[in-house]
């Protein structure tokens, strides 16, 4: 067998298709962190998120909430919700969360908190919202939430 031949029969992994999602909307208060512009959650303020899986979804690679915070911290209580489903069924078919999980934190710096657990049966088509909460008190912790991140095959 030729070279071109043994080039020709390597199979590579389809490529990951990745696509972001700022805060849809919010009970916290928007603010500026740097030239960021974040939502800047503070004890009980909520975040959503909400979009479609594309058309061409076949599974999910990773789906995580880009945040910072304002202190280093460990064991944080953070919420995360989903509802979802697709255009012919109930908006709430699918829904799932974790509030057992807990965060840490280190001042300033991005932190990604993995939402894909809350999302087990999403399928193309599928319309979705996701809210957080940051069950701290503002004195505890400040969380600046910047958006989500979503890729997939």
């Amino acid at each position: 067998m030729g070279e071109a031949e043994k080039i020709n029969t390597v199979s590579l992994p389809p490529p990951t298709k990745q696509f972001t999602i700022p805060v849809s909307s919010a009970d916290g208060v928007f603010t500026e962190k740097g030239t960021f512009r974040v939502l800047g959650s503070y004890g009980g303020s909520l975040a959503y998120f909400t979009f479609e899986i594309p058309h061409d979804f076949v599974s999910m690679s990773s789906c995580v909430v880009e945040v910072f915070s304002d202190k280093t911290v460990t064991d944080k209580d953070i919420d995360i919700d989903s509802n979802y489903g697709s255009l012919s069924e109930d908006y709430n078919v699918h829904s799932e969360n974790d509030h057992a999980s807990t965060y840490s934190f280190t001042a300033d710096k991005h932190t990604d908190i993995d939402v894909s657990g809350i999302l087990s049966n999403i399928v193309a088509g599928d319309r979705v919202a996701i809210s957080i909460v940051n069950n701290e008190s503002s004195i505890t912790l400040k969380v600046y939430i910047v958006q989500l991140k979503f890729r997939y095959i």
